[in-house]
């Protein structure tokens, strides 16, 4: 079917019935099922979507491969695996199941219950969206560029993401409604002889990715955070992601991944074979939907790419 299937907030439920699309929903867990996916030409994810399984990712990459395709509306995405276990109990062990999870000890690491990008796992998530969280994680939260533009910037303007949008060149998108932030999703990046940006790789991103529009981000150190968790002992995401990353706590491998971005990319993470992913990677996407005419009309040229619009 060409409706899709949608994982996403309220608010983008409610702004896509306005406007007319037709969509089923899921819920994260649905996605245990192989089969959940069959039938479905696009999976839409918003909001928030960070907790992933591994059997759930498998039914993703298997549509990918299969030929659907992704659009990814959503910062902090895939950034943690956990298991489902028992009767539906969700198992994350986070910042320490490189200490902590069963699974370390002599079992099949792979699952360990931590990062999905770190090396015992070995499945960063950016080879699915183009973009991870170990390189960009936060944008106007505590002193993660707290002065930041809050929107993206836009650099490839002819792109058909902005068709009737009337962006140019440098001109920033969704900045009004703050649509950069909390968290967000990002990749090495380095620029192109004319001055373009383009994919440095060495993040696990795909080779066939096309970085669209980008803003400063960035990751956390202890005492850096808002006051409101700042007291948080498991809180430090920077060093953690630092050490996971590159093995060591030092200015060279904090400076790595302190210098992040938020991105829009457009990947192929199968090659040509497979299907496409779009990602506008922010948790804050939606709070511009209903007020912003540009933000709105990225998203519905996305649908309208997809075949849903």
């Amino acid at each position: 079917g060409s409706s899709g299937w949608f994982t996403f907030e309220r608010r983008f439920v409610e702004w896509a019935e306005r406007a007319g699309h037709e969509f089923d929903v899921a819920v994260s867990s649905d996605l245990e099922d192989p089969a959940a996916l069959d039938g479905y030409d696009l999976v839409l994810s918003a909001g928030h979507d960070e907790y992933w399984s591994a059997p759930q990712r498998d039914t993703l990459e298997a549509h990918l491969r299969a030929g659907g395709d992704l659009a990814s509306f959503s910062g902090n995405t895939m950034f943690w695996q956990v298991r489902i276990e028992g009767d539906g109990v969700m198992v994350c062990h986070k910042y320490t199941a490189h200490e902590t999870d069963p699974v370390m000890e002599g079992g099949d690491t792979s699952t360990m219950s931590g990062m999905w990008a770190d090396p015992v796992v070995g499945r960063p998530e950016s080879a699915v969206l183009g973009a991870g969280s170990a390189w960009g994680l936060y944008h106007r939260f505590g002193t993660a560029t707290a002065r930041g533009v809050g929107g993206f910037i836009v650099y490839r303007d002819g792109h058909w993401l902005f068709d009737g949008t009337g962006l140019r060149y440098g001109d920033v998108l969704g900045a009004r409604d703050g649509v950069v932030g909390y968290e967000t999703v990002g990749c090495r990046i380095q620029f192109d002889e004319y001055q373009l940006p383009v994919r440095a790789g060495g993040d696990g991103t795909p080779e066939d990715l096309e970085i669209v529009a980008f803003c400063p981000s960035s990751n956390l150190r202890f005492g850096e955070y808002p006051a409101s968790i700042s007291a948080l002992s498991d809180q430090g995401d920077l060093d953690f992601v630092a050490q996971r990353l590159f093995g060591r706590i030092d200015d060279d491998s904090v400076a790595r991944v302190r210098h992040g971005n938020s991105v829009i990319v457009v990947a192929r993470p199968v090659g040509r074979s497979g299907g496409e992913v779009v990602t506008v990677g922010t948790t804050d996407w939606v709070f511009g939907l209903a007020h912003d005419a540009a933000v709105a009309k990225v998203t519905d040229n996305v649908l309208a790419h997809f075949g849903t619009g």
